[in-house]
Parts: C-alpha cells; structure tokens; sequence
C-alpha cells in the first residue's frame, strides 16, 4: 500500500498514541492521520497539484515536513526538501532542476523564500506557520486545514513504482544531484529501519538531524512513523536542549553523527544527564574514530555505527549483540540490501581486499532526478557505485576506509586521506584533522594536513612528522602543515573536502 496509508492505518490501530512532539506539544496518530488527508486535499484541490507534480519545502525541522510528504504521495505528487542552509542563489539551482508546482516554507526562511520567488514567478509559495503564531497573510496551518479542505482517504491501490521524493545531494556549485525514491523504495527503507533498530511502537525517537537531508529523514523518523511509534522534533541542534530532552522525555533512540557525538559527550552536562532511557544511539559517518563510540559505551549506551548515503539511507549497521566489540565496523548489510566490494572492472574481492562498495535493494534510489549521465554513471548492471572504498572481514562486516574521491596519488603511491588523519588525531594537542591534495610539481599531488590545535601559536611541525615517521610510510606523510579554527562543514557536520582544498591552496600560495 502506498506510503499515506501508514498514518491511515495507525490512526484506526493507535488513534490516541502519540506520533509527533514538537515544542511541547503532541499531534496523535489521529491528528496526524487528519492533517495529510486535508493537505492532501488542500494541494490537489486549491494548489492544482497533480499525480507527479513536485512540492517543494525550505525550512527548519517541523511536523509539517511529515505531512507534506505523506500528502503529496497520497496523490501521487513527489516531496523535495530542500537544504534550507544554502543561499537563495543557490536554492534556484534546485529549484530550477526540479520545477515544483509549490513551495512552502516556515517563518524564520521568509526572506530567502521570497528571493527566490521573485526568481520564479510561475511557482506557488505557501507560507507555513505552527499553531499559535501570529498569523500571516496567505499562511498555512496545517491543523487549520482540517477544518476547511476536502479530507482524500489513503488508496491502497496506489501504484508504488512512482517517485514519492526527490533528496539532493548538494547544491552547493553547479547543476545538483536529486536521488530519486519510489513509494516501494520509502517502505523498504522503513522496514530496515525497524528491523535493524529493533523499533517498537513503544520506542521515542528523536530526530535533531535536518530532516532536509537523507539521514535525518530515512533512517529513524520515517521507520517511526511506519511502526507507530513516537518521532520528537527539534527545529535546531542546541546540545544542552538534546541532553534535556534525552532525560526529561525518554527519548529511547537517536542519531548522533560524529560531530555531533563529540559536542553531545564534551558537553557541560555530559556526565550529569540521565541517559538511562536510551536503548541505542547511531553513529553514521564514513569512517568514525573509535573513541566517538566509546564514550557513550562508557555510558553504558549501546552505540554503534551505521552507513548509509542519500542514495541509500539504510546499508549497514553493527547488530547491538556486536556493538561493543565491533566498534570500528561500519556494520553489516541490512535486510533488504545486497552489498559487494569489487575492483575496477566491477569483479568482486575477497575479505581483506579493498574496494568500492557497490548495493543493490528495494530501498535504493532509482536514479538521479532529470540527470541520465550522473545515473548511468552511478548504476552499472543493477548495482550502485557508492565511491565509498571499504574492505569486509570474512564475517561479512564491513569497515569503510576512504571516499574514492578523497584519494591522493603522491608519486605512484594511493594515499588514503582518513589512514593520515588517524594518526594525526593520536598527536596530543590536535583536536581535529583534514588531509586533502593539492597539486605538485614532483609528486604528482602532495598532501596538505589542516589542523585544529587545541594552541594553535605552539604547532611543533617537527614534532608531528616526526611522529607521522613512525606511523606512515614516507609517501603518506604530509608535506603541508596548516592550522584552522574549524572546518567548512555540511549539514550533518562532515568536513567539506572541496571547500578545504580551495582553503588549504590559498594558505601555502
């Protein structure tokens, strides 16, 4: 059945229970349930939107992002949220790759959202407001809607084949890349959600990730909704508000990429918070240094890592029975995803060999949005080419290594930036480091470390080679060293290798 019809079901099953809390206040599975059947409503019969329309969205973290999703798959039109960071000149990229009939966007983006409408003066933008704000002209309230619009019940008919969302990849240069998911591939999303994290309808998730980016949305919210359970919603990432929400509300699942990881344990309130509640904390990065696990084990949280892509949110995870002893995989395949590591020729290696990782399932992406070169590219013989080279063990887990992008050939030699950047981060009194390449006129490329020092006027170069001497062959030893205050960073916190390089050249002329 089509993806609507979730909150359809669970509003007959769980009217009462809980689905949404955002800012303290609770929307029921029934609430829910009447809110997606008047949008619905709303977009078909006052918006014109029609099966395989596009609605776009540009905000911060709101209950109104779940709805909108859910009412434009129960027409049949395709939700794309947007990356609400970028600038509006870069939002019209996006805007322009996808053409939406509508755009609706909160409060705090206005200004943003209107520069972008002066840009395309054929598309509808909504104003979306939360209830109780001061109203607006032309604002929608999507509690209010129940009581005007025409309510449309899920189909349980409903092709599953079609696109139900567009989720870009960036938009930060040039023409941007949407990973298209069908309704079939939403569900099996869902289902290796619920499978791997054990979800219950009595489980408390929250979600502080922006639900504009892939993990934020598919990888605990969404199976939530699936299985029934709570989804609380912050609008921003504030870590004192996160390790009060943990404590006061038991919040029992959650995703705290590395970054984010590191502010949430080195913060004031770390080892005064009860985080009793907790029954599992995801980790999703490329490679993740192992001390990141280890301080929410020596919580006693089970931590783990998961991997996952905007093309597939849900790949790998470490089975809780593991996650102690497996702190440095990325995990194992989930339910409905076949992975393989091959070489060059797309052969498949065995354990111990390093490789990219290649996927196939009913959760993947189906192809890029109005992009047949980056899809043909990407998808060779039904499998996906991920660009992320791992290795697995003969147990089948897998340990990723490096983005194939970010490797640096110094002479004739693969230099695998993350193998420089775990020994740089062992150096005392280095807090961070990024290793990217640069050109050289004797080697080809040559690698610049960048550096976050805990004092950065006392960066001892001889000292951190010299360490670097014993740890890393000759060719894997930086010829560059620069210190930053931080680094240009994503949404979800991970390190902008493109932005640093520019950086990196302009620092060593």
């Amino acid at each position: 059945m089509g993806i609507s019809c979730w909150t359809a079901h669970k509003a007959v099953w769980s009217p009462s229970r809980t689905a949404i809390r955002y800012r303290k206040r609770d929307i029921t599975y029934q609430d829910l349930e009447s809110q997606v059947a008047a949008c619905s409503g709303y977009l078909r019969d006052r918006l014109s939107v029609a099966p395989g329309d596009r609605i776009a969205f540009i905000g911060a973290n709101t209950p109104a992002i779940l709805v909108l999703l859910f009412s434009s798959a129960r027409i049949g039109a395709i939700f794309v949220p947007l990356n609400s960071r970028l600038t509006s000149p870069q939002l019209n990229v996006m805007l322009d790759n996808c053409e939406p009939k509508a755009v609706f966007y909160t409060t705090p983006f206005a200004e943003k959202a209107n520069a972008c409408e002066r840009a395309f003066s054929e598309i509808t933008f909504c104003p979306l407001q939360e209830d109780g704000e001061v109203r607006r002209d032309r604002a929608v309230v999507m509690s209010e809607l129940v009581k005007t619009e025409t309510a449309i019940s899920c189909d349980p008919n409903r092709d599953q084949n079609v696109p139900a969302l567009i989720a870009f990849t960036s938009g930060t240069t040039g023409t941007p890349k949407g990973a298209v998911y069908t309704q079939d591939a939403l569900t099996f999303t869902a289902i290796n959600g619920n499978n791997t994290y054990n979800m219950r309808g009595r489980d408390n998730v929250l979600t502080f990730l922006p639900m504009f980016h892939a993990g934020g949305l598919l990888i605990h919210t969404l199976p939530a909704i699936h299985i029934g359970a709570q989804v609380t919603i912050h609008e921003d990432i504030e870590i004192a508000s996160i390790l009060n929400e943990i404590e006061q509300n038991n919040i029992t699942l959650m995703l705290a990429p590395p970054a984010f990881s590191k502010q949430i344990t080195a913060h004031a309130d770390w080892n005064n918070t009860d985080l009793s509640s907790l029954r599992g904390v995801g980790i999703g990065s490329t490679f993740i240094p192992p001390e990141i696990v280890q301080a929410w084990l020596d919580r006693d949280v089970p931590a783990h890592q998961n991997y996952g892509l905007t093309e597939g949110a849900q790949i790998f995870a470490v089975p809780w029975s593991e996650h102690r002893k497996r702190i440095t995989s990325a995990g194992t395949s989930m339910l409905y995803t076949q992975a393989r590591i091959v070489d060059e020729e797309m052969e498949p290696l065995p354990p111990g060999d390093v490789g990219e990782i290649v996927l196939r399932g009913r959760s993947l992406f189906s192809g890029y949005w109005r992009n047949d070169e980056a899809t043909a590219a990407a998808l060779q013989d039904g499998w996906f080419k991920t660009g992320d080279v791992a290795y697995r063990d003969e147990e089948g887990f897998f340990y990723i290594v490096d983005r194939k992008k970010n490797i640096v050939i110094v002479g004739s030699s693969n230099v695998y930036p993350a193998d420089v950047e775990r020994v740089l981060t062992e150096i005392p009194g280095v807090i961070e480091a990024a290793v990217v390449g640069v050109p050289d006129p004797a080697a080809g490329e040559a690698l610049i470390a960048c550096l976050r020092m805990e004092e950065s006027e006392n960066l001892d170069i001889d000292a951190i080679i010299a360490r670097c001497n014993t740890r890393l062959a000759a060719y894997q030893v930086p010829k560059y060293f620069i210190c930053v205050d931080d680094f240009p960073r994503t949404s979800l916190g991970k390190i902008k290798k493109p932005d640093l390089q520019k950086l990196a050249l302009e620092r060593i002329g």
